[in-house]
């Protein structure tokens, strides 16, 4: 299994944590619809500030926690994401009570990312259970893909949230998908392309999933 726990960063600081609550609890609600194929247990929030989630392989998986940070922005998440076991039964529906291996992981994830968070612009890592050498480039891919979109613009987030509510998640799409949902020209578009790195970041990020489905192949 591939368990994630994440939170947010700063939570304390935040203004407005009430209806950050609401925006969380909504936007995890919706990718829980969406990807309801590949969740072995919902994302379900288990703190003020924190929410873990269980899925059965990682396909989609990177996809999935794109929509949640985009959904939140501009309130940063971080996640750890662990590969191993469930020892204890699985709530479909609540990702409360599960124990193992998996969850141990992620947890040691996400306290890594905590310390070693890259002056603010990492706030991802992945821990497995069996050690493997492509695990290293998954985290250093995901690591490349978050230095890219901490410095990313509305407007640029903008472009990334337009692509993820037309089903995309891929560097080959067409553009003209995007022009007429965000009513602007090919010239606006294909400056905001090229000044966020996006491309680049779902290149990067497809790899990376495709290491992990690998390393979760042979677990």
């Amino acid at each position: 299994m591939i368990a994630i726990i994440a939170d947010i960063v700063h939570s304390r600081k935040l203004k407005n944590r009430e209806r950050i609550q609401s925006d969380l609890s909504a936007s995890l609600k919706r990718v829980n619809q969406v990807h309801a194929q590949v969740i072995a247990s919902d994302f379900t929030i288990t703190l003020g500030d924190e929410f873990q989630g269980l899925f059965k392989f990682p396909k989609g998986l990177f996809k999935a926690l794109d929509e949640i940070s985009v959904a939140m922005y501009p309130v940063r998440l971080r996640f750890g994401i662990g590969l191993g076991e469930i020892t204890t039964k699985i709530n479909r529906e609540l990702s409360i009570g599960a124990d193992g291996p998996a969850y141990w992981n992620a947890r040691e994830a996400i306290q890594f990312v905590r310390r070693s968070n890259d002056y603010g612009r990492s706030n991802i890592h992945v821990i497995a259970s069996n050690s493997s050498p492509e695990l290293s480039l998954v985290n250093e891919l995901l690591k490349a893909t978050a230095m890219i979109a901490v410095n990313w613009r509305l407007t640029q987030i903008k472009v990334f949230r337009a692509l993820l509510e037309e089903g995309l998640w891929t560097d080959k799409f067409d553009q003209g998908c995007l022009v007429r949902r965000l009513q602007i020209s090919d010239s606006t578009l294909s400056q905001r392309l090229a000044s966020s790195g996006l491309k680049l970041y779902l290149r990067a990020r497809t790899e990376a999933e495709a290491a992990l489905e690998r390393i979760h192949h042979a677990q």
